[in-house]
């Protein structure tokens, strides 16, 4: 009979962790958890879970998602996919996947592809059914929606994934979107170098689909998407 080797322990990290309550999120803070904890718990958990870790090298945040911060994501997945439809913008949806890097690991609420050799590879790995995260490239944009305020540094962790752009949906609400600059600092634009909006445009979508019946919305959305394509 082979013996089964022990698995290295969890090391406890520092206590009190905190509780912070928003918008319907709940984060909770664990301060000083090494990588190995921080792995195990993520593989423990898997992809498929009413929750997110954010690990950003020596803090580990725990967001329960409550239902605002769903409504608003759902939202979000509509425009973008009707964005991206009316202009024609090739890019691949990578969803509320694990990205890691060497020490530091997060789950953005959506992420995509737009870069073309970005998508070949990620199709190459679909087709495969591949389980393996190493055949997926990181992805050029990130959306983040904030109903409290992150509690670890998620622009270091961005920023060592290579992400050019992080979108985030703030109390409001409010978007921001952010590019990567050459000194890895994240700084404020006009408009999205990928989707080819304004945040306002967004905003104003968003707004107008709380006060009006959602297959109107729907409809108005795709008639002004498939609109762009045409100006094109």
């Amino acid at each position: 009979m082979s013996a089964i080797a022990p698995t290295e322990p969890l090391t406890r990290p520092s206590f009190p962790a905190y509780v912070i309550t928003e918008g319907g999120d709940q984060r909770t803070v664990f301060r000083g958890v090494d990588h190995h904890t921080y792995d195990q718990l993520s593989e423990a958990a898997g992809e498929s879970r009413p929750m997110r870790l954010v690990y950003d090298g020596k803090d580990l945040e725990i967001v329960v998602i409550g239902n605002i911060h769903e409504y608003y994501k759902g939202l979000i997945i509509k425009i973008v996919n009707a964005l991206t439809m009316g202009q024609r913008i090739a890019c691949v949806d990578c969803g509320q996947t694990t990205w890691k890097t060497v020490i530091r690991g997060l789950e953005a609420d959506l992420s995509f592809d737009f870069d073309p050799e970005k998508i070949r590879v990620a199709k190459e790995a679909i087709a495969r059914m591949s389980m393996n995260p190493a055949d997926y490239p990181r992805p050029d944009m990130a959306i983040e929606i904030d109903m409290c305020p992150p509690q670890v540094d998620r622009p270091a962790i961005y920023r060592e994934l290579g992400v050019a752009e992080v979108c985030r949906l703030v109390p409001g609400p409010d978007l921001i979107i952010e590019q990567l600059q050459a000194d890895g600092s994240y700084v404020p634009v006009e408009e999205s170098r990928f989707l080819q909006t304004r945040p306002e445009v967004v905003l104003q979508w968003l707004n107008e689909a709380a006060t009006e019946p959602e297959t109107e919305w729907n409809l108005r959305l795709i008639q002004w998407a498939m609109g762009l394509g045409d100006q094109g």
